[in-house]
């Protein structure tokens, strides 16, 4: 009888409690709990949910129970193994071998090494990634922690099924942060044990994903997409047909194209046989084709497109992990050893002169790291600090693909009924449609398009670990990233904007704000990582002109499907972060709402009152879906 455990940990200026509901999983072939329910205080204070997991990883440990226990990034895997071999260095110093940390970006031996220790049961305690959520054969486990809310339901009844195989019986205990999704299923439990699994996307059309997919489609059999083959089916189609990424998936599906097709051009087999590629790849494929001809990957033969070398097996070299197939390796010096593998976007901010880098536990310091030749060399060393990088960057729309057909905005006659500063006074002088209604055909819309995200650090600060104060500001000369991907927006009415300069409010602020709740409640409607999706973060000091919007983009190069899937839910993402603002208690903003913990500028400029202005305008929209 598998049982699920909830726990939290409070915020890090008060003694945590720690408080447990046992609830039989839905797949339990037993009806009762073998788990008793605890309430009551640590007998230590704990300052943080990764301290309060290690604690209780130490002490799982030490009775001997295997068990793994999950992290949503590399950084918190790392860091809860630093942790608990703390306190196993000073309460049980012969058990320190027996706990490790897995994520992908470690050597392949090193994994290996790592999975059959953990199979065998020579390691104990196991902190992890989604790496080992599944694919991996770690045999049976007695516990699994699960250290914060994972990416989705689906994500968490996974990591739970990881103990518990077989007939016997198993704990999941989930240690919940501060931040606003954990303590929103924190207060209300049923939702997070009894609420479906959430919707997948993926757009298929990302330049970046199908060059691999053709790559690796040409190893198997020759792919049709050949000129022949284009303009046969011009013939047969407008040739907006061909232009259009947008509908493709919609219109171009294979019962009723080929049905339109056998019409005049034979059997649904041949006409299958003749444009099936296309149809499976879109039209954005034969660009794509072009471009791996003329690089020399593929070769046009009469059956279609080849690999070059009919020896090749593209699919060894591509990571399931990552869009970006371009690593920067991490050598220790002086040995030069590699230890760490990590994806290119993420190495500007992780690997730059200065960073603290963490491995198996380890601290490291970076020396030098060079981009273009994709190397990284690290210094072990003790310091009591980490570091985090400080980084501008703009949002600039592209192409809009995708626009509502009409959009009407009903003004609130009281905007912001969360705030403690809001005089209650309304302000309407804009012109309406005769019905108290104000149709904005393009002052207060959404929109869904290529966008293009210009990012530059300019310097890291020095964080003390246990103070989290900031006692070194150190510069970085670093060159501008840039990439294109897919993003989604919402065009605000200027009145708002007037409103809340005359009630004395930052409408930058503000817009920052409307942006965290947005990104925050994002994973809750759309299974992603929480990192896939960002928003424009203001600094204090941004001098520059910004358009009067909300934006949110697609992380990876050439976007991945979720804000295309943000653009069709907007009325639901929108109510929820209304819902989730005005769920908290707090005057302006704190961990449990809207402070978002990835942001580049450390909340430091948002406002809670105008955020709710923001959002409760656009849930005042009509008809936006």
């Amino acid at each position: 009888a598998t049982t699920a455990t909830t726990a939290t940990s409070t915020k890090a200026t008060t003694t945590a409690s720690l408080t447990a509901t046992t609830v039989p999983l839905p797949t339990s072939k037993c009806n009762e709990s073998h788990v008793e329910v605890v309430e009551g205080e640590l007998t230590r204070p704990a300052h943080s949910a990764i301290l309060t997991a290690s604690r209780i990883a130490s002490a799982l440990t030490k009775l001997h129970t295997r068990t793994l226990m999950f992290g949503r990034v590399r950084k918190v895997v790392e860091l809860s193994l630093q942790y608990l071999k703390h306190d196993l260095h000073h309460t049980a110093p012969h058990l320190l071998r027996k706990v490790k940390s897995y994520r992908s970006g470690y050597v392949k031996e090193e994994r290996r090494r790592i999975e059959k220790a953990l199979f065998s049961g020579e390691l104990l305690t196991v902190t992890a990634t989604c790496a080992l959520e599944l694919g991996v054969d770690i045999g049976w486990l007695h516990t699994t922690m699960i250290l914060g809310f994972p990416i989705s339901v689906a994500s968490m009844w996974q990591q739970a099924g990881r103990s518990g195989r077989g007939e016997k019986d198993a704990l999941s205990i989930i240690v919940l942060f501060d931040s606003p999704i954990d303590q929103y299923y924190f207060n209300h439990p049923n939702q997070l044990l009894q609420r479906e699994c959430e919707s997948i996307s993926c757009d298929p059309a990302n330049p970046y994903l199908l060059r691999e997919h053709l790559t690796c489609a040409a190893a198997e059999m020759p792919l049709k997409l050949t000129h022949r083959c284009q303009r046969e089916f011009a013939r047969c189609f407008d040739s907006s047909f061909l232009q259009n990424n947008v509908d493709w998936a919609e219109q171009m599906t294979v019962g009723p194209i080929t049905q339109r097709l056998c019409e005049g051009d034979g059997s649904y087999d041949q006409v299958l046989d003749k444009f099936e590629d296309l149809l499976l790849f879109g039209p954005s494929s034969l660009d794509i084709v072009k471009n791996l001809k003329s690089n020399g990957i593929i070769l046009e033969l009469n059956e279609g497109f080849v690999l070059q070398s009919l020896t090749a097996y593209p699919a060894l070299d591509i990571s399931l992990r990552s869009v970006d197939q371009t690593t920067t390796n991490v050598l220790e010096m002086p040995s030069m050893t590699k230890i760490d593998e990590i994806d290119s976007l993420h190495a500007m901010w992780e690997l730059y002169e200065g960073a603290v880098f963490l491995n198996q536990g380890l601290t490291y310091i970076i020396r030098s790291f060079d981009p273009d030749a994709g190397m990284a060399h690290a210094e072990r060393v003790e310091v009591d600090y980490f570091t985090k990088i400080r980084d501008m960057s703009d949002v600039n729309v592209v192409q809009c693909l995708l626009r509502p057909e009409k959009t009407t905005f009903i003004p609130s006659p009281n905007p912001s009924t969360t705030c403690n500063n809001d005089d209650g006074k309304g302000s309407d002088d804009g012109k309406g449609n005769g019905n108290g209604e104000k149709v904005l055909d393009s002052e207060q819309s959404r929109g869904w398009g290529v966008v293009q995200v210009i990012m530059k650090a300019f310097g890291y600060r020095k964080i003390r670990r246990r103070t989290l104060e900031t006692f070194e500001v150190v510069p970085l000369s670093t060159s501008t990233f840039e990439y294109d991907t897919k993003g989604v927006w919402f065009d605000l009415d200027p009145q708002i904007k007037y409103v809340l300069e005359s009630r004395g409010m930052d409408p930058m602020a503000a817009i920052h704000g409307a942006g965290h709740m947005l990104k925050i409640c994002i994973p809750m409607l759309i299974l992603c990582d929480p990192n896939d999706v960002n928003c424009e973060h203001t600094a204090e000091d941004l001098k520059r002109s910004r358009p009067w919007r909300v934006m949110l983009y697609d992380t990876k190069r050439g976007g991945i499907g979720v804000c295309f899937a943000a653009f069709h839910i907007a009325s639901k993402l929108v109510e929820l972060a209304l819902h989730v603002l005005q769920g908290c208690g707090c005057s302006n903003g704190c961990p449990s709402c809207m402070h978002d913990f990835s942001c580049s500028e450390y909340n430091e400029r948002i406002s809670k009152c105008g955020a709710a202005m923001i959002l409760e305008s656009l849930v005042n929209t009509v008809n936006v879906t």
